[in-house]
């Protein structure tokens, strides 16, 4: 069991030292590759830690990872670590709210949202994590209401 928690403990070392390189590269697809290789050190670290909440989190992790590629070089790695808590709590306050999705389609599209919306507000320059994410909660819930009340007339 010790070994295990070294081997968590290196892996935790690995990714800060990932984000380091990150935060002192001028290239925006390196600062990218950094922050994923960190991830995914983080992953590995939590999979000995917790393996079951680990590919649960690791699955919204890099599907956020995803729709953050899309817009490289606008964040620094502070800012994608505030973005990636911001949406993994909004996803968590959604499965504790009891939130129940009829397909795996239905679920992506409600992290898509999720995702975009804090996104979009870190744009805007919001980085504040409590409000990333109740905003992004409110913009689900205002694409919910949309959806279910069909276009207007």
């Amino acid at each position: 069991m010790i070994e295990q928690r070294d081997k968590s403990k290196r892996y935790l070392r690995w990714a800060a030292a990932n984000e380091g390189r990150a935060a002192s590269t001028y290239n925006e697809e390196f600062k990218t590759l950094f922050l994923q290789i960190a991830a995914q050190y983080r992953d590995l670290a939590e999979q000995i830690d917790d393996p079951e909440r680990s590919r649960l989190e690791t699955r919204r992790r890099v599907e956020m990872f995803g729709h953050l590629k899309e817009h490289s070089g606008a964040f620094d790695p502070d800012d994608i670590r505030i973005l990636v808590a911001a949406f993994e709590k909004a996803w968590e306050s959604i499965q504790v709210g009891g939130a129940i999705f009829d397909t795996d389609a239905k679920a992506e599209a409600a992290r898509a949202i999720l995702a975009k919306h804090i996104i979009a507000a870190a744009k805007d320059g919001e980085h504040d994590q409590g409000r990333l994410h109740d905003g992004a909660l409110v913009a689900l819930a205002q694409s919910n209401l949309r959806s279910a009340t069909g276009p207007p007339r």
